[in-house]
Parts: C-alpha cells; sequence; structure tokens
C-alpha cells in the first residue's frame, strides 16, 4: 500500500466521510498483514485510532468509551513497536494525549498495557472482526 491510500485515508477522516476511510483502512491493514508490510500496517493502525476517536465525538458515552478504549490500545501498539516510523509515533503520542482523559484511570491503563503486549495478529483479527462497533 502507497502513501497515496493514507493521504486518500486522511483526506477521508478530514472531509468527515467515516464510512469511506473505516473502508479505506480496513483493505489497508490487510493489505499490510497479508504482505508483512509491518511499517504500513503501523501506520493504518494510526489512522484507524485516528477515525475512532472522530467518531467517539458523535456515539453514545458507551460507545465512545469503548472506541476511546481501542484508539488507545492501537496508539499504545503503534508507539512501541519498532517497526513504526518516528512520525507516527510522535503522532501516536500527541493523540493519546489528547483523548487520556476521556477514559477512566483503569480503562485507560487497561488500553495502553493491551496495546503494549498483544500480538500484531491479535490486533489485526481485533480490527478485522470490528468492522462496525455500533
Amino acid at each position: 500500500m502507497g502513501s497515496s491510500r493514507y493521504k486518500s485515508s486522511s483526506a477521508l477522516l478530514a472531509a468527515g466521510d467515516w464510512v469511506t476511510a473505516r473502508h479505506t483502512l480496513l483493505e489497508a491493514i490487510q493489505r499490510a498483514w497479508d504482505h508483512e508490510y509491518f511499517y504500513n500496517l503501523m501506520t493504518a493502525f494510526y489512522y484507524f485510532a485516528e477515525l475512532l476517536v472522530l467518531e467517539s465525538h458523535v456515539a453514545d458515552l458507551a460507545d465512545s468509551l469503548e472506541r476511546n478504549a481501542l484508539a488507545l490500545t492501537l496508539l499504545s501498539c503503534v508507539r512501541t513497536q519498532p517497526s513504526t516510523w518516528q512520525i507516527f509515533k510522535d503522532k501516536a503520542a500527541q493523540l493519546q494525549a489528547e483523548i487520556e482523559s476521556a477514559l477512566p484511570s483503569e480503562m485507560l491503563a487497561s488500553a495502553i498495557a493491551h496495546g503494549q503486549r498483544c500480538s500484531l495478529e491479535e490486533m489485526v483479527s481485533v480490527l478485522l472482526g470490528t468492522v462496525d462497533i455500533r
């Protein structure tokens, strides 16, 4: 997956076309996983976390907490993986700081710990199995 797909996802997120962005990102995650493009996988994880945070702003409270927790898990994973480009580690840290206050402390600690310890295979499975979490 080339950088044009990420630019497209970023533009779709900015334009509020979250349905298409979600579809594009899930395809990117599947493709990166299938071809073992781990740098691309981490980039797709970052953008998926960004999508979840945006969606959390319009979700009901329970859905909002769930989306922010999953986003935080992804961001934690992105930050700890050696295959993540530094710019996305920095962006993940910034987004993580922005959403940490939206979660209860127990949920916050659990999401961060899960992102640090779960396997990439598990994370991909969670995302590909979560096409519509509403």
